[in-house]
């Protein structure tokens, strides 16, 4: 039987941006990033540590969304999940993630 052999290239464009305190509302990093199509909805989702070592992260994350002028849609309050190794493998957490996205249309 013949074969039919070619070859694919697949490119992928990865942009690495560097910033500190990305909520702070005059820092435009994150809002340049996501804004190449506008308006653009985002889930925020937190490692329950990061949440919990930054208690005003999450109105943080809020104000900064809000001060976007509607560029950037935050569709719900950032959601707080578990960390770690067992986290990545849980079916029930790759589930939830999967209906938020459904739900809001992202």
């Amino acid at each position: 039987m013949p074969v039919i052999q070619r070859s694919i290239r697949v490119g992928w464009r990865l942009r690495v941006f560097f910033t500190e305190d990305v909520f702070a509302p005059q820092n435009p990093i994150l809002r340049d990033a996501l804004t190449d199509r506008l308006p653009r909805k985002v889930l925020v989702v937190l490692d329950d540590a990061v949440a919990q070592a930054q208690p005003d992260l999450d109105s943080k994350i809020q104000s900064y969304f809000a001060a976007t002028g509607g560029r950037l849609q935050l569709v719900r309050p950032p959601l707080d999940v578990p960390g770690g190794e067992a986290a990545k493998n849980s079916r029930t957490l790759i589930n939830s993630l999967h209906e938020q996205l459904h739900r809001h249309h992202i």
